[in-house]
């Protein structure tokens, strides 16, 4: 969007824009669009050379992933994405535990008002 067109955007709008392109930068991670699918592939649990040869690698790069791939920047961000799977899976099992107790304890108690 031009400067031009962004002086008639109201400020909520320009605001919602800036968002936005915030959002992008962080997902993008500084990775190339081959390497954030490598990552993502990886992380749907492909080996290396799959993930590659997924992520539109040439199969002489597939095969050498250790060395043309897993540059320090892909190796953060996949271990970023792992990290914040890990804390994702923590609540959401912590989430399950509490409605699996609340649901036992409303039947417990349904029992006894029937019972």
């Amino acid at each position: 969007m031009s400067r031009c067109s962004e002086q008639w955007l109201d400020p909520l709008t320009r605001e919602k824009g800036k968002a936005l392109a915030l959002k992008r930068l962080k997902l993008r991670h500084g990775l190339t669009r081959r390497q954030r699918h490598f990552v993502l592939e990886k992380l749907f649990g492909l080996n290396d050379k799959d993930a590659a040869l997924s992520a539109g690698y040439s199969l002489s790069v597939a095969e050498n992933t250790k060395q043309r791939i897993w540059k320090p920047t892909v190796t953060r961000a996949f271990l970023q994405f792992v990290s914040e799977l890990a804390s994702v899976r923590q609540v959401a099992a912590m989430n399950f535990a509490t409605n699996t107790r609340a649901q036992s304890n409303d039947t417990a108690e349904a029992g006894k008002l029937n019972g």
